[in-house]
């Protein structure tokens, strides 16, 4: 899959324009793409339009508009989008209350999984807090056949 460039991004003005449809179109899209795997975990199968999603919402959220930080984004988000040969995916960890005794278990799970991924070649996990309720984990390298 081809991996986004500055030019497949609307400007802020633009996506403030179309977000609402822009995200009613990504969230339909992407209950397709979940699988819930315990009460507390779902697997999301990322793919080219769930991560222009995710920078664009990082753009707005952030105001950045300059080259540089829109790169920094691309470049941070583009290997989440599969290249054909592999899959890639995030777990998303969700606990009522991720600061109190929930939040230390999600830490606890956090840890064991940068443990366990540590040591294996090509994958890495990075844990990004989306909000009060929800960890999400997101592995960069998920080979077909894994």
């Amino acid at each position: 899959m081809n991996k986004l460039a500055p030019a497949d991004l609307m400007s802020l003005e633009q996506y403030a324009r179309e977000r609402p449809g822009f995200r009613a179109r990504v969230l339909a899209h992407k209950s397709d793409r979940q699988l819930a795997v315990g009460p507390h975990a779902t697997w999301c199968f990322e793919d080219r339009l769930t991560v222009q999603y995710q920078v664009q919402e990082m753009l707005r959220t952030e105001r950045i508009f300059e080259p540089h930080g829109i790169l920094d984004e691309l470049g941070a988000y583009n290997p989440l989008i599969p290249d054909g040969s592999n899959w890639k995916v995030t777990l998303l960890i969700e606990f009522a209350d991720c600061f109190g005794s929930r939040g230390r278990r999600i830490h606890r799970i956090a840890a064991r999984l940068e443990h366990r991924f540590e040591r294996k070649p090509r994958r890495h996990i990075v844990i990004d807090e989306q909000d009060a309720r929800q960890f999400k984990f997101e592995c960069w390298w998920f080979p077909a056949g894994f």
